[in-house]
């Protein structure tokens, strides 16, 4: 049996506009990889832009299954886009916490309402997660 290589797709910084956010999302897609990384994809000018884009990645994973990879320094994006959230510390580079997210109403894609965010559990989660990063950076 040969061994399946994984695909990385890496992609840039999502516009701002979300206009041009969905080409930049279809192109990256289009060469079907089995993972897509993205660095710091909502670097929007304002909250509510910021918003409207992060419910765009969440479709391709929950029509496809892709896995995605999101790095962000947003401890509240992590716990808003994520179905597991692995916390590294800065030097040297280890994961110190590695927990997974369920939430009231999650779907079977793990794709979740903003509203959410307003939830006992969203916060509770974030505020652990922000604990534990700051625990190992004072």
């Amino acid at each position: 049996m040969t061994p399946v290589r994984p695909t990385f797709t890496v992609g840039t910084r999502l516009s701002a506009d979300p206009i041009n956010a969905a080409p930049q999302i279809a192109r990256v897609l289009v060469n079907d990889p089995h993972i897509v990384l993205r660095h710091e994809p909502f670097g929007a000018p304002d909250q509510l832009t910021r918003e409207r884009l992060q419910v765009e990645p969440l479709r391709p994973r929950r029509e496809s299954g892709k896995t995605i990879v999101f790095v962000t320094h947003s401890v509240e994006e992590a716990v808003y886009l994520s179905a597991r959230i692995p916390v590294m510390n800065a030097r040297p580079g280890r994961i110190i916490v590695d927990r997974g997210v369920v939430l009231p109403g999650d779907d079977e894609a793990g794709v979740r309402a903003i509203t959410v965010t307003a939830t006992p559990e969203f916060q509770a989660l974030e505020i652990e997660l922000a604990t534990a990063i700051q625990a190992v950076h004072v």
